[in-house]
Formats: C-alpha cells, structure tokens, sequence
C-alpha cells in the first residue's frame, strides 16, 4: 500500500495566495510549479536553466527571489525555490503547486492517522 501524499498549505512572501506543497524526501530544491498564477507579476526571475527530466523531455526552470515561506506559525528564512516554466499541468489535478523538500527542517514527526505533521525549521 503507498502511503499518502503528504500537502501542507505555506504562504510565501511574494505570493498572492497560500500555496499547497508535497514534502518529498527525495527533492533537493523547493520547487514550484505554474508559479506565474499565485506569485506577485512583478518578481523579476533570474537567469534560465535549460535541462531534461527524468523522462528525457527538455525543461526550461529559473530561481525565484528568496522567499520567507510561513507555515502555521512556523517561519523560515531566505528559502530559494525553482520555478519550472510551462510547468506540469497535472499538479493541480494532484492538488498541489510544488514541492517542499524535507531537508529544510531539523526533524518531522508525521502521523498519517490523525492527518497531521510537526515540522521544526
């Protein structure tokens, strides 16, 4: 049986909305994707980076500024997110934005009964 996916709702710094992110224990950066639709028109991106995913598809991504992201009442400082340009459609049929990595925290505790984490910056 495969566990759930695991969405927790941040808000971001430059965000004009909550966004909804997957913790992934395998991700090495924070990721977002379709990211034009919640955060602030007039964040300038810095420069592209073209490379391919795991599917050989070529995929265009850039950083965005550094974000304070607040989750519940937790705060963390100056993380750095990716931005995938023309990004995966089938996220939000997921019903998530993107993805937080989970080695932006110090420890986690998640209880799948209960439907509920603890998570220490």
């Amino acid at each position: 049986m495969l566990s759930r996916l695991l969405i927790i709702e941040a808000r971001l710094s430059d965000g004009m909305r909550l966004v909804r992110l997957m913790l992934d224990s395998g991700a090495n950066v924070p990721l977002l994707y379709n990211s034009p639709q919640y955060m602030a028109l007039q964040l300038s991106r810095t420069a592209s980076l073209r490379g391919s995913g795991v599917d050989g598809s070529q995929r265009i991504s850039s950083t965005l500024p550094l974000q304070e992201v607040k989750i519940g009442s937790r705060e963390m400082s100056g993380v750095s997110f990716v931005s995938l340009a023309g990004a995966q459609n089938d996220s939000r049929a997921k019903g998530f934005d993107g993805v937080l990595t989970m080695g932006l925290f110090r420890r986690i505790f998640i209880d799948h009964a209960d439907h509920f984490a603890v998570l220490e910056p």
